[in-house]
């Protein structure tokens, strides 16, 4: 999957009232890899300590992919201001 793809993937899972056994083992493996070790995803219930309290996997998607946008945001802006320097 490429970084588009993903970030397609992460708006429409978002957006969506349902997910796949696909969708969860994606976010889980997504939540492992961006510090979240013992994260757990399972018929859409997402533990990102592998316990306590749950959330959506589609509150869990919004709230990646909203992140990794303004993460682009701010790269952006910091190569404008070096263009301008």
């Amino acid at each position: 999957m490429t970084y588009e793809e993903g970030i397609e993937w992460l708006g429409s899972l978002a957006e969506g009232t349902s997910s796949t056994e696909l969708d969860d083992a994606r976010i889980q493996a997504l939540l492992r890899k961006i510090g979240f070790p013992r994260a757990v995803v399972v018929y859409g219930v997402v533990y990102e300590q592998g316990r306590g309290r749950p959330n959506s996997i589609q509150s869990v998607a919004r709230w990646i992919k909203e992140a990794e946008e303004e993460m682009v945001r701010k790269a952006d802006s910091a190569r404008e201001a070096q263009k301008g320097v």
